[in-house]
């Protein structure tokens, strides 16, 4: 599985030839010139790779520029290579994500969706160990009545929603009595449902 993505991320998103050995056109990131990745296990068992990716559109003169003893010059850099960052890397969903839940807390039956992380010792145990399997993921929780939740709970939300207003039911699994553990509580054909819709 771990191989056919990364096999998936090499030829659809960086467009890299083997054969060629160049690639075959503009990839998310520009045209690739090369790229090296490391590929690492967590404590979890869980495999992961880190990436460096060379791309023409930031080419070793404009790398240089970044550093330029001309303030001007440097700033005039940067700002492009902001500009370049910017056209390539979003990380945001197109429509803002949704979450109610029922607070006890809240008396004036306003937007529930005061959400805030947690406090930094819970992000350090999540990324720990052993430790990691304490906090099950719940790394947000509510301003008011201190509930805990995890990231998927919020897109799994937005996603409900959105299957919903197309008159898509979504049946809840138990997730102690679930046979087929999976990431998501919904159907392949669902998630493309909300995915060509979202």
């Amino acid at each position: 599985m771990y191989q056919n993505v990364i096999s998936i991320f090499i030829d659809c998103l960086l467009k890299w030839n083997p054969d060629t050995q160049e690639c075959d056109g503009p990839s998310i990131l520009g045209d690739v010139i090369a790229f090296a990745p490391a590929h690492e296990e967590q404590a979890r068992y869980t495999l992961h790779s880190h990436w460096q990716v060379w791309v023409k559109q930031l080419c070793n003169s404009k790398r240089v520029g970044l550093w330029a003893s001309d303030p001007v010059e440097r700033e005039r850099n940067r700002e492009k290579f902001y500009e370049y960052v910017d056209s390539i890397m979003k990380a945001s969903y197109t429509t803002p994500l949704s979450f109610n839940h029922s607070c006890t807390e809240s008396t004036d039956g306003s937007d529930k969706r005061d959400i805030i992380h947690c406090d930094i010792q819970t992000f350090r145990d999540a990324r720990h160990e052993t430790l990691c399997f304490g906090t099950k993921g719940k790394l947000l929780q509510c301003r008011k009545c201190k509930s805990k939740f995890a990231p998927t709970e919020f897109v799994e939300n937005t996603l409900t929603e959105r299957l919903e207003s197309y008159s898509i039911t979504v049946d809840q699994p138990n997730p102690l009595t679930a046979k087929n553990q999976r990431l998501s509580m919904f159907s392949d054909a669902q998630l493309d449902a909300a995915a060509f819709s979202h």
